[in-house]
């Protein structure tokens, strides 16, 4: 799935595996990440899964 097919099905967390970058999409199926964007490069590129991440409310 590439990162546009990511953008546009809705996902909150979209981590790119190759070079690390974590970004938040806040604007769900819309085009882009509307306020949201980059948050975070992780070094190396560790493979990630779901359970790696806590919501916190």
């Amino acid at each position: 799935m590439s990162g546009n097919d990511l953008l546009r099905g809705g996902t909150g967390i979209v981590y790119d595996s190759v070079n690390g970058e974590l970004f938040y999409n806040q604007n769900g199926i819309a085009a882009g990440f509307g306020s949201g964007g980059l948050f975070a490069n992780l070094r190396n590129a560790p493979t990630l899964t779901a359970s790696d991440f806590v919501v916190v409310a």
